[in-house]
Protein backbone atom coordinates (compact mmCIF):
# COMPACT_ATOMS: atom_id res chain seq x y z
CA UNK A 1 0.00 0.00 0.00
CA UNK A 2 1.41 3.80 -0.91
CA UNK A 3 1.91 5.88 1.99
CA UNK A 4 -0.20 9.01 1.86
CA UNK A 5 1.63 12.09 0.95
CA UNK A 6 -0.94 14.35 0.93
CA UNK A 7 0.12 15.98 4.29
CA UNK A 8 3.90 16.13 3.95
CA UNK A 9 3.23 19.00 2.00
CA UNK A 10 1.43 20.96 5.30
CA UNK A 11 4.69 19.49 7.95
CA UNK A 12 6.95 21.03 5.93
CA UNK A 13 5.38 24.18 5.39
CA UNK A 14 4.65 24.62 9.33
CA UNK A 15 8.09 23.35 9.80
CA UNK A 16 9.75 25.94 7.57
CA UNK A 17 7.64 28.86 8.95
CA UNK A 18 8.46 27.60 12.55
CA UNK A 19 12.27 27.54 12.01
CA UNK A 20 12.09 31.05 10.14
CA UNK A 21 10.08 32.56 13.36
CA UNK A 22 12.89 31.45 15.47
CA UNK A 23 15.57 32.33 13.31
CA UNK A 24 13.68 36.26 13.48
CA UNK A 25 14.64 36.80 17.26
CA UNK A 26 18.21 36.18 16.39
CA UNK A 27 20.76 39.48 14.97
CA UNK A 28 23.31 37.78 13.33
CA UNK A 29 25.24 38.91 9.79
CA UNK A 30 28.25 36.51 8.60
CA UNK A 31 29.92 37.46 4.89
CA UNK A 32 30.95 33.77 3.64
CA UNK A 33 32.92 34.44 0.56
CA UNK A 34 31.28 36.78 -1.62
CA UNK A 35 28.12 35.91 -0.39
CA UNK A 36 26.10 37.61 2.94
CA UNK A 37 23.92 35.73 5.15
CA UNK A 38 21.52 37.96 7.39
CA UNK A 39 19.07 37.79 9.70
CA UNK A 40 15.46 37.50 8.79
CA UNK A 41 12.27 39.18 11.06
CA UNK A 42 8.51 37.89 9.63
CA UNK A 43 6.98 39.30 11.74
CA UNK A 44 8.19 43.13 10.59
CA UNK A 45 5.20 44.05 8.79
CA UNK A 46 3.35 43.46 12.48
CA UNK A 47 5.02 45.99 14.28
CA UNK A 48 4.49 49.32 15.10
CA UNK A 49 6.51 51.97 12.77
CA UNK A 50 7.68 54.70 14.62
CA UNK A 51 10.03 57.12 13.06
CA UNK A 52 13.56 56.63 14.27
CA UNK A 53 15.03 59.52 16.85
CA UNK A 54 17.62 61.10 16.78
CA UNK A 55 20.15 60.28 19.90
CA UNK A 56 20.25 63.20 22.13
CA UNK A 57 24.01 64.58 22.61
CA UNK A 58 25.07 63.89 25.98
CA UNK A 59 25.31 67.23 28.14
CA UNK A 60 27.85 67.93 30.27
CA UNK A 61 27.47 66.89 34.08
CA UNK A 62 26.88 69.81 36.20
CA UNK A 63 29.17 69.95 39.30
CA UNK A 64 27.16 70.73 41.47
CA UNK A 65 25.16 67.04 40.96
CA UNK A 66 27.16 64.64 42.04
CA UNK A 67 25.15 60.98 41.09
CA UNK A 68 24.12 62.43 37.39
CA UNK A 69 25.23 60.35 35.18
CA UNK A 70 28.66 60.73 32.79
CA UNK A 71 27.08 58.35 30.43
CA UNK A 72 25.05 55.70 29.65
CA UNK A 73 25.71 52.19 30.02
CA UNK A 74 25.68 50.66 26.21
CA UNK A 75 23.52 47.96 25.31
CA UNK A 76 24.81 44.51 25.75
CA UNK A 77 23.18 42.63 22.71
CA UNK A 78 21.83 43.21 19.21
CA UNK A 79 18.77 41.78 20.41
CA UNK A 80 15.87 44.93 19.67
CA UNK A 81 13.64 45.81 22.35
CA UNK A 82 9.84 44.08 21.56
CA UNK A 83 7.12 46.24 23.12
CA UNK A 84 4.10 44.26 25.00
CA UNK A 85 0.79 44.29 23.02
CA UNK A 86 -1.41 41.90 24.00
CA UNK A 87 -4.30 42.48 21.15
CA UNK A 88 -1.28 41.17 18.45
CA UNK A 89 -1.44 37.43 17.51
CA UNK A 90 2.15 38.22 16.96
CA UNK A 91 2.94 39.21 20.55
CA UNK A 92 1.17 35.57 21.32
CA UNK A 93 3.75 33.88 18.61
CA UNK A 94 6.61 36.01 20.18
CA UNK A 95 5.67 35.16 24.21
CA UNK A 96 5.84 31.09 23.50
CA UNK A 97 8.73 31.51 21.38
CA UNK A 98 10.30 33.67 23.99
CA UNK A 99 9.79 31.12 27.05
CA UNK A 100 11.50 28.06 24.71
CA UNK A 101 14.26 30.69 23.98
CA UNK A 102 14.95 32.60 27.41
CA UNK A 103 18.72 31.50 27.71
CA UNK A 104 19.47 33.29 24.65
CA UNK A 105 18.11 36.25 25.61
CA UNK A 106 20.63 39.20 27.30
CA UNK A 107 21.16 39.83 30.80
CA UNK A 108 18.54 42.95 30.26
CA UNK A 109 15.24 41.04 30.40
CA UNK A 110 13.01 39.19 32.19
CA UNK A 111 9.59 37.25 32.27
CA UNK A 112 6.90 38.81 34.27
CA UNK A 113 3.17 36.90 33.71
CA UNK A 114 4.03 36.17 30.14
CA UNK A 115 5.42 39.47 29.43
CA UNK A 116 8.73 41.12 28.59
CA UNK A 117 10.42 43.65 30.80
CA UNK A 118 13.66 45.02 30.20
CA UNK A 119 15.85 46.41 32.93
CA UNK A 120 17.99 49.41 32.60
CA UNK A 121 21.29 49.09 33.63
CA UNK A 122 22.83 52.15 35.76
CA UNK A 123 26.45 53.98 35.00
CA UNK A 124 28.88 53.64 38.09
CA UNK A 125 28.36 57.43 39.59
CA UNK A 126 29.88 59.61 42.58
CA UNK A 127 33.32 60.02 42.31
CA UNK A 128 34.20 57.19 39.32
CA UNK A 129 37.79 58.59 39.23
CA UNK A 130 38.43 57.11 42.60
CA UNK A 131 38.03 53.69 40.94
CA UNK A 132 41.37 54.60 39.32
CA UNK A 133 43.52 52.49 41.86
CA UNK A 134 41.40 49.30 40.71
CA UNK A 135 41.61 50.30 37.02
CA UNK A 136 45.37 50.64 37.35
CA UNK A 137 45.43 47.40 39.19
CA UNK A 138 43.81 45.57 35.97
CA UNK A 139 45.75 46.67 34.09
CA UNK A 140 48.64 44.56 35.73
CA UNK A 141 46.33 40.88 36.49
CA UNK A 142 48.75 39.24 34.13
CA UNK A 143 51.92 39.91 36.46
CA UNK A 144 50.57 39.80 39.91
CA UNK A 145 47.21 38.99 41.96
CA UNK A 146 45.04 41.92 42.18
CA UNK A 147 42.11 41.22 44.87
CA UNK A 148 38.76 42.75 45.51
CA UNK A 149 36.92 42.76 49.03
CA UNK A 150 33.36 42.11 48.64
CA UNK A 151 31.59 43.42 52.02
CA UNK A 152 28.07 42.46 52.46
CA UNK A 153 25.07 40.92 54.57
CA UNK A 154 22.97 37.92 53.91
CA UNK A 155 22.45 39.02 50.63
CA UNK A 156 25.94 37.63 49.02
CA UNK A 157 26.44 35.07 51.98
CA UNK A 158 27.21 31.62 50.22
CA UNK A 159 29.34 33.57 47.90
CA UNK A 160 25.94 34.39 45.86
CA UNK A 161 26.47 37.34 43.22
CA UNK A 162 30.47 37.29 44.13
CA UNK A 163 30.81 34.08 42.68
CA UNK A 164 29.14 35.17 39.54
CA UNK A 165 30.83 38.68 39.71
CA UNK A 166 34.37 36.95 39.91
CA UNK A 167 33.36 34.41 36.94
CA UNK A 168 32.29 37.72 35.04
CA UNK A 169 35.50 39.41 35.45
CA UNK A 170 37.98 36.57 35.79
CA UNK A 171 36.88 35.77 32.28
CA UNK A 172 37.84 39.37 31.09
CA UNK A 173 40.77 39.94 33.38
CA UNK A 174 42.51 36.61 34.04
CA UNK A 175 42.91 34.37 37.29
CA UNK A 176 41.50 31.40 38.38
CA UNK A 177 39.97 30.12 41.92
CA UNK A 178 37.48 31.47 44.78
CA UNK A 179 40.00 33.70 46.73
CA UNK A 180 40.14 33.63 50.62
CA UNK A 181 37.74 31.58 52.62
CA UNK A 182 36.84 31.45 56.35
CA UNK A 183 37.70 28.76 58.61
CA UNK A 184 33.92 28.13 59.79
CA UNK A 185 31.02 29.34 58.07
CA UNK A 186 27.32 29.68 58.88
CA UNK A 187 26.57 28.96 54.91
CA UNK A 188 27.56 25.27 54.64
CA UNK A 189 24.75 23.58 53.47
CA UNK A 190 23.97 26.05 50.67
CA UNK A 191 27.24 27.44 49.52
CA UNK A 192 27.81 26.06 46.06
CA UNK A 193 30.83 27.68 45.25
CA UNK A 194 33.13 25.21 47.54
CA UNK A 195 32.50 23.01 50.08
CA UNK A 196 33.58 23.59 53.54
CA UNK A 197 33.31 21.34 56.62
CA UNK A 198 35.65 21.86 59.59
CA UNK A 199 35.46 20.46 63.22
CA UNK A 200 33.43 21.96 66.10
CA UNK A 201 35.98 22.99 68.29
CA UNK A 202 37.42 26.62 66.55
CA UNK A 203 37.39 29.63 68.18
CA UNK A 204 35.90 32.30 67.13
CA UNK A 205 35.52 36.10 66.97
CA UNK A 206 33.76 38.15 64.30
CA UNK A 207 32.11 41.55 63.78
CA UNK A 208 28.80 40.15 63.77
CA UNK A 209 28.27 37.42 66.09
CA UNK A 210 30.87 38.26 68.98
CA UNK A 211 34.59 38.25 70.43
CA UNK A 212 34.27 37.18 73.44
CA UNK A 213 38.12 36.12 73.81
CA UNK A 214 38.90 39.76 72.67
CA UNK A 215 40.69 38.44 69.51
CA UNK A 216 42.24 41.29 66.96
CA UNK A 217 39.84 41.28 63.99
CA UNK A 218 41.69 40.69 60.54
CA UNK A 219 40.52 42.56 57.29
CA UNK A 220 37.58 40.25 56.71
CA UNK A 221 36.16 40.54 59.61
CA UNK A 222 36.86 36.96 61.17
CA UNK A 223 39.10 35.62 63.56
CA UNK A 224 39.94 31.60 63.93
CA UNK A 225 41.64 30.04 66.84
CA UNK A 226 42.19 25.96 66.84
CA UNK A 227 42.29 23.85 70.02
CA UNK A 228 44.69 20.77 69.78
CA UNK A 229 43.31 18.70 66.65
CA UNK A 230 41.33 21.58 64.36
CA UNK A 231 40.79 21.08 60.96
CA UNK A 232 38.90 22.55 58.36
CA UNK A 233 38.55 20.70 54.90
CA UNK A 234 37.83 22.05 51.20
CA UNK A 235 36.76 21.28 47.91
CA UNK A 236 35.98 22.78 44.46
CA UNK A 237 32.34 22.26 43.67
CA UNK A 238 30.60 21.11 39.90
CA UNK A 239 28.22 24.37 39.53
CA UNK A 240 31.06 26.70 38.35
CA UNK A 241 33.53 25.69 35.71
CA UNK A 242 36.01 28.13 36.28
CA UNK A 243 36.53 26.66 39.90
CA UNK A 244 37.65 23.02 38.85
CA UNK A 245 41.13 22.67 41.03
CA UNK A 246 43.74 25.06 42.29
CA UNK A 247 47.38 25.47 42.58
CA UNK A 248 48.18 27.11 45.41
CA UNK A 249 46.71 27.83 49.00
CA UNK A 250 47.55 31.09 51.25
CA UNK A 251 47.09 30.36 54.56
CA UNK A 252 46.34 33.71 56.66
CA UNK A 253 47.82 34.36 60.37
CA UNK A 254 49.22 35.86 62.89
CA UNK A 255 50.54 35.27 66.88
CA UNK A 256 51.71 31.96 65.76
CA UNK A 257 53.58 29.38 68.00
CA UNK A 258 57.09 27.54 66.19
CA UNK A 259 55.26 24.43 64.90
CA UNK A 260 54.01 22.76 61.57
CA UNK A 261 50.58 23.15 60.04
CA UNK A 262 49.90 19.67 57.50
CA UNK A 263 48.11 20.30 54.60
CA UNK A 264 46.72 16.79 52.94
CA UNK A 265 45.82 17.20 48.76
CA UNK A 266 43.27 15.79 47.31
CA UNK A 267 43.04 12.84 49.77
CA UNK A 268 46.75 11.94 48.61
CA UNK A 269 49.53 14.32 49.27
CA UNK A 270 50.92 15.44 52.40
CA UNK A 271 52.83 18.40 53.43
CA UNK A 272 54.03 19.75 56.45
CA UNK A 273 54.76 23.17 56.83
CA UNK A 274 56.77 25.45 59.56
CA UNK A 275 54.76 28.51 60.97
CA UNK A 276 56.53 31.95 61.44
CA UNK A 277 56.17 32.87 65.15
CA UNK A 278 55.75 37.01 65.66
CA UNK A 279 52.65 39.81 65.89
CA UNK A 280 52.45 40.56 62.66
CA UNK A 281 50.33 39.18 59.01
CA UNK A 282 51.72 36.25 57.59
CA UNK A 283 51.16 34.19 54.58
CA UNK A 284 52.41 30.90 54.26
CA UNK A 285 51.98 29.43 51.01
CA UNK A 286 51.62 26.23 49.78
CA UNK A 287 51.63 24.27 46.50
CA UNK A 288 50.47 20.81 45.31
CA UNK A 289 53.03 18.87 43.24
CA UNK A 290 49.41 18.79 40.92
CA UNK A 291 46.07 21.04 40.67
CA UNK A 292 44.31 19.76 43.56
CA UNK A 293 41.10 19.41 44.33
CA UNK A 294 40.73 19.20 47.75
CA UNK A 295 42.41 19.96 50.80
CA UNK A 296 42.31 19.38 54.50
CA UNK A 297 44.69 21.17 57.11
CA UNK A 298 44.97 20.07 60.38
CA UNK A 299 46.33 22.43 63.24
CA UNK A 300 47.71 19.97 65.86
CA UNK A 301 48.48 22.62 68.92
CA UNK A 302 46.14 24.07 70.72
CA UNK A 303 45.96 28.70 70.23
CA UNK A 304 48.70 27.37 67.27
CA UNK A 305 47.83 30.77 65.70
CA UNK A 306 45.22 33.20 64.53
CA UNK A 307 43.67 32.20 61.36
CA UNK A 308 42.13 34.14 59.04
CA UNK A 309 41.26 31.73 56.37
CA UNK A 310 42.83 30.46 53.28
CA UNK A 311 42.86 31.25 49.35
CA UNK A 312 42.51 29.17 47.08
CA UNK A 313 44.40 30.35 43.64
CA UNK A 314 45.81 29.41 40.24
CA UNK A 315 48.66 32.00 39.61
CA UNK A 316 48.20 35.63 39.06
CA UNK A 317 44.71 37.75 37.92
CA UNK A 318 41.69 39.15 39.73
CA UNK A 319 40.68 37.74 43.15
CA UNK A 320 37.16 38.81 44.21
CA UNK A 321 36.86 37.74 48.29
CA UNK A 322 33.27 37.11 49.66
CA UNK A 323 33.36 38.85 53.58
CA UNK A 324 29.67 38.08 54.31
CA UNK A 325 28.96 39.48 57.55
CA UNK A 326 24.84 37.67 58.13
CA UNK A 327 22.60 40.28 59.88
CA UNK A 328 25.30 43.58 59.79
CA UNK A 329 24.63 47.10 58.04
CA UNK A 330 28.08 47.66 57.83
CA UNK A 331 28.59 49.88 60.99
CA UNK A 332 30.71 46.90 62.82
CA UNK A 333 33.41 47.21 60.51
CA UNK A 334 35.03 49.60 62.87
CA UNK A 335 35.80 46.51 64.72
CA UNK A 336 38.22 45.47 62.14
CA UNK A 337 41.87 46.00 63.97
CA UNK A 338 43.88 48.59 62.27
CA UNK A 339 46.69 46.99 62.15
CA UNK A 340 45.76 44.04 60.94
CA UNK A 341 43.68 46.21 57.92
CA UNK A 342 47.13 47.91 56.85
CA UNK A 343 48.73 44.68 56.81
CA UNK A 344 46.32 43.60 55.11
CA UNK A 345 46.27 45.90 52.55
CA UNK A 346 50.60 45.94 51.96
CA UNK A 347 50.16 42.12 51.11
CA UNK A 348 46.67 40.83 49.83
CA UNK A 349 46.41 43.90 47.50
CA UNK A 350 43.25 45.19 47.61
CA UNK A 351 42.32 47.74 44.56
CA UNK A 352 38.72 47.84 45.52
CA UNK A 353 36.28 47.44 48.39
CA UNK A 354 32.46 46.81 47.83
CA UNK A 355 29.57 47.45 50.14
CA UNK A 356 26.92 45.67 49.98
CA UNK A 357 24.64 46.58 52.72
CA UNK A 358 21.28 48.29 53.44
CA UNK A 359 18.68 46.44 54.98
CA UNK A 360 19.61 45.38 58.61
CA UNK A 361 19.99 49.10 58.76
CA UNK A 362 16.20 49.33 58.18
CA UNK A 363 14.78 48.51 61.53
CA UNK A 364 17.44 49.81 63.62
CA UNK A 365 16.89 53.16 62.40
CA UNK A 366 13.19 52.80 62.07
CA UNK A 367 13.57 55.88 60.08
CA UNK A 368 16.33 58.26 61.26
CA UNK A 369 19.48 57.10 59.57
CA UNK A 370 21.64 59.93 60.89
CA UNK A 371 23.49 57.80 63.39
CA UNK A 372 24.18 55.28 60.36
CA UNK A 373 25.01 57.41 58.09
CA UNK A 374 27.63 58.81 60.85
CA UNK A 375 28.79 55.57 61.83
CA UNK A 376 29.41 54.36 58.05
CA UNK A 377 31.38 57.23 57.14
CA UNK A 378 33.54 56.63 60.02
CA UNK A 379 33.99 52.84 58.66
CA UNK A 380 34.64 54.14 55.33
CA UNK A 381 37.60 57.00 56.01
CA UNK A 382 38.95 54.38 58.55
CA UNK A 383 39.53 51.82 55.33
CA UNK A 384 40.25 55.04 52.95
CA UNK A 385 43.28 55.66 55.16
CA UNK A 386 44.42 52.36 56.19
CA UNK A 387 44.56 51.36 51.95
CA UNK A 388 45.45 54.72 50.48
CA UNK A 389 45.36 53.28 46.83
CA UNK A 390 42.29 51.29 47.38
CA UNK A 391 38.93 52.40 44.94
CA UNK A 392 35.92 51.95 47.20
CA UNK A 393 32.41 51.37 45.45
CA UNK A 394 29.19 51.72 47.69
CA UNK A 395 26.34 49.30 46.09
CA UNK A 396 22.48 51.07 47.01
CA UNK A 397 20.09 49.29 48.87
CA UNK A 398 17.33 47.23 46.77
CA UNK A 399 13.78 47.34 46.99
CA UNK A 400 11.95 45.68 49.47
CA UNK A 401 8.62 44.31 50.00
CA UNK A 402 5.37 43.74 47.66
CA UNK A 403 5.32 47.39 47.54
CA UNK A 404 8.47 49.38 48.07
CA UNK A 405 9.01 50.27 51.95
CA UNK A 406 8.94 53.65 52.51
CA UNK A 407 12.16 53.24 54.39
CA UNK A 408 14.03 51.65 51.36
CA UNK A 409 13.90 55.48 49.58
CA UNK A 410 15.29 57.19 52.71
CA UNK A 411 17.81 54.80 53.61
CA UNK A 412 18.96 55.25 49.77
CA UNK A 413 19.18 58.86 50.05
CA UNK A 414 21.00 58.26 53.52
CA UNK A 415 23.57 56.20 51.12
CA UNK A 416 24.13 58.32 49.15
CA UNK A 417 24.75 61.37 51.43
CA UNK A 418 27.43 58.80 52.98
CA UNK A 419 29.32 58.56 49.43
CA UNK A 420 29.13 62.15 48.04
CA UNK A 421 30.55 63.22 51.88
CA UNK A 422 33.36 60.29 51.64
CA UNK A 423 34.00 60.93 48.17
CA UNK A 424 33.84 57.42 46.71
CA UNK A 425 31.88 55.85 43.56
CA UNK A 426 28.10 54.45 43.73
CA UNK A 427 26.08 52.02 41.83
CA UNK A 428 22.22 52.59 42.01
CA UNK A 429 21.03 49.19 42.26
CA UNK A 430 17.49 50.33 43.30
CA UNK A 431 17.16 51.90 40.09
CA UNK A 432 18.49 48.82 38.09
CA UNK A 433 15.96 47.03 39.56
CA UNK A 434 12.96 48.64 37.83
CA UNK A 435 12.85 51.56 40.90
CA UNK A 436 9.20 51.81 42.49
CA UNK A 437 7.65 47.93 43.78
CA UNK A 438 10.48 46.35 41.37
CA UNK A 439 10.63 43.41 43.72
CA UNK A 440 7.69 42.22 42.75
CA UNK A 441 8.51 41.36 39.03
CA UNK A 442 11.59 39.50 40.51
CA UNK A 443 9.70 37.59 42.63
CA UNK A 444 6.91 36.93 40.33
CA UNK A 445 9.67 36.57 37.27
CA UNK A 446 9.54 33.43 35.57
CA UNK A 447 11.64 31.83 36.21
CA UNK A 448 11.75 33.83 40.10
CA UNK A 449 15.20 35.76 40.60
CA UNK A 450 14.05 36.60 44.19
CA UNK A 451 12.53 34.43 46.94
CA UNK A 452 8.45 35.18 48.40
CA UNK A 453 9.66 37.30 51.15
CA UNK A 454 10.40 39.97 48.92
CA UNK A 455 13.91 40.56 50.43
CA UNK A 456 16.25 37.92 49.10
CA UNK A 457 17.39 36.74 45.67
CA UNK A 458 17.84 33.27 44.89
CA UNK A 459 20.80 31.73 43.04
CA UNK A 460 19.35 33.12 39.05
CA UNK A 461 18.59 36.89 41.18
CA UNK A 462 22.02 36.69 42.33
CA UNK A 463 24.11 35.92 39.15
CA UNK A 464 22.00 38.79 36.93
CA UNK A 465 22.81 41.77 39.80
CA UNK A 466 26.48 40.24 39.30
CA UNK A 467 26.69 40.70 35.42
CA UNK A 468 24.60 43.91 35.90
CA UNK A 469 27.58 44.97 38.44
CA UNK A 470 30.73 43.19 35.97
CA UNK A 471 28.70 45.27 33.14
CA UNK A 472 29.07 48.38 34.96
CA UNK A 473 32.46 47.93 36.06
CA UNK A 474 33.69 47.32 32.79
CA UNK A 475 32.29 50.25 30.85
CA UNK A 476 33.51 52.93 33.23
CA UNK A 477 37.11 50.60 33.08
CA UNK A 478 36.84 51.35 29.12
CA UNK A 479 36.24 55.04 29.76
CA UNK A 480 38.45 55.73 32.53
CA UNK A 481 41.56 53.96 31.58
Amino acid sequence: MKKNLNDYPLVLTATVFLFVAILSFFQFKYDVSDFTIKSVDIFSDLKNKSEEQPKTPEKPVEEDDFFKPQYEIEPNSNFPEIKKDENRISEKIRSSIFNLLLANYPNDTIFVKGSRLVLRNQPIVGNVQQLKFFFEGLNRTKSEVVRIAHFGDSMIEGDLVTADLREELQKRFGGNGVGLLPITTQDVNFRQSTKISFSNDWKVGTVYSGNPNRFPIGFNGETFVPKAGSWVEYSTPHFYSYLKNFSTIKLLYTNAKASNVNFTFSGGERKSKKLIPGQTLNILTVNPSKPATSVRVEFPLEDQAHVFGLSLENGNGLYIDNFALRGNSGVDLTRIDETLMKEFSNKMNYRLIIFEFGLNALGAARGDFSSYEKNMINVIEKLKKALPNTSFLMISVQDKGLKTDPLVKQLLEAQKNIVKTTNIAFWNFFEVMGGDNSMANWVDANPPLAAKDYIHFNDRGAKKLAQFLAESLIQAYNRLR
